[in-house]
């Protein structure tokens, strides 16, 4: 949707010449909870939905009604469930739902730039600004400060702990000048003014013929004012004690098992809310059955796009459990909003999600870099072997590091050496076993 500016009405609606996600199948979007986007009720004493059970409720009820309409979308037929952000933490609780129920035959489940772990992901929304320069080691005194503001705000007040939470971001943010929270590479100033933004609000608020649009979509009876709204300050208020709880646990039922859907995780390189680095702060510190060592036993790979018009190139970078079921993927040029960003990347994964489950491999040279892992390693050093799984080096008693290249004296009963250190050269030193309580080792310099 662009303007010409020649008037009120100057829009100009059409495709994108890079296509859609409908190429790939029928697509229903669904404003949820009720009162977000189009959705509205007609009831003049139903509050608005404040607890996760309450919208699981519901969403059941309306797939139930939906499938009673429409029987061709049951029978079986596969289901790929997406979103993004705040469908962090509304997916996982409602694919437990909709698989306990058996209402859908749900497959897969792809979610972009998930908001999960609160606290986790609050707390380390700092590190792409500190990477890009946008803040520096002086600051890290300050965001050292405001972690444990929001710690001691989680401990006092959890349900009203977010806004305390949010002010490590808030900080970059503002000593950046007003950088973008959900992509780096923009300013506040700019994004509010973009092409993107501005059409459809207005499209939708200020068109002279916004009440032919309403009724066309079905929604001209809405009681709602306004009819539209891109995000609902009644319902957040709504849902407000919702907003630090942790839904990570979730992943649980569908991570450890070979049933279920699968899961695919993307996130753009750019955001600073949602992004990459603070979604592997709550994998990597996950406290529930889905052990985050299962993502790291296998290589990282490269997810390479085989497109017609622009030939084969990088679209992102991926780790996945060695059971398939969980994919965790980094994609390069895109902040929050990466079907926005990178359009094509996008449509190739729901495509291999859809058909294969999985992530495939889209070029004849590879995508592992297990091999490359190993090479660089110097295969070890000769001290050790390379993992059939990363290409990380599993090193030989007496030897460690990454690449096995360091001595390691093993210090056991009797042990007893002297050692003469020159220059930059480390030492290393291993316990073989435990000591007796009689015993004792002794480092005398």
């Amino acid at each position: 949707m662009t303007r010409t500016g020649a008037g009120p009405d100057d829009f100009q609606i059409g495709l994108s010449p890079e296509g859609s996600w409908f190429d790939l199948g029928d697509i229903l979007f669904i404003d949820q909870p009720v009162g977000t986007g189009f959705s509205y009720t007609n009831s003049t004493t139903q509050t608005y939905l404040n607890t996760m059970d309450q919208v699981g409720d519901e969403f059941i009820i309306f797939l139930t009604n939906f499938l009673a309409k429409y029987p061709d979308y049951g029978m079986g037929r596969p289901l790929t469930f997406s979103g993004e952000s705040y469908a962090g933490k509304y997916l996982p609780f409602l694919s437990t739902r909709i698989v306990n129920s058996g209402v859908m035959n749900l497959t897969n489940v792809v979610l972009g730039n998930p908001y999960t772990s609160p606290v986790n992901q609050r707390t380390s929304t700092y590190k792409v600004g500190y990477s890009l320069g946008i803040i520096d080691s002086y600051n890290r005194d300050q965001v050292a400060a405001l972690q444990r503001r929001c710690e001691r705000a989680v401990s006092a007040n959890f349900s009203n702990s977010g806004d305390t939470c949010t002010q490590t971001l808030a900080y970059v943010q503002e000593v950046g000048g007003g950088i973008f929270d959900m992509d780096a590479r923009l300013f506040n100033s700019s994004y509010l003014a973009s092409a993107f933004k501005k059409p459809y609000q207005d499209y939708f608020n200020t068109s002279g013929k916004v009440n032919e649009v309403f009724a066309a979509i079905h929604v001209d009876k809405s009681p709602k004012v306004p009819v539209f709204e891109p995000s609902s300050d009644r319902v957040a208020a709504a849902f407000y004690a919702d907003q630090m709880i942790d839904y990570s646990a979730f992943f649980d039922s569908f991570t450890n098992g070979q049933s279920g859907p699968n899961f695919l995780v993307y996130a753009g390189q750019w955001d600073n809310r949602d992004g990459p680095v603070t979604i592997e702060s709550w994998i990597t510190t996950q406290t529930s059955n889905f052990k985050a060592s299962d993502l790291y036993a296998l290589d990282r790979q490269i997810y390479y796009v085989n497109s017609t018009a622009n030939g084969v190139y990088v679209g992102g970078y991926f780790r996945r459990t060695p059971n398939g079921k969980f994919t965790l993927m980094t994609v390069p040029k895109a902040g929050h909003f990466v079907p926005r960003d990178v359009l094509e990347v996008t449509k190739s994964m729901i495509q291999d999600m859809q058909s294969q489950g999985a992530l495939q491999c889209h070029n004849t040279q590879g995508c592992t870099t297990k091999q490359l892992t190993c090479s660089y390693m110097n295969y070890c050093s000769g001290h050790g072997s390379c993992s059939a799984g990363n290409g990380e080096c599993q090193c030989d008693k007496g030897w460690a590091g990454a690449d096995c290249s360091k001595r390691v004296e093993i210090l056991s009963s009797f042990y007893a050496k002297r050692t003469s250190v020159q220059g930059a050269l480390w030492t290393y030193f291993s316990y073989d076993e435990g000591l007796y309580y009689t015993e004792r080792y002794e480092f005398i310099l």
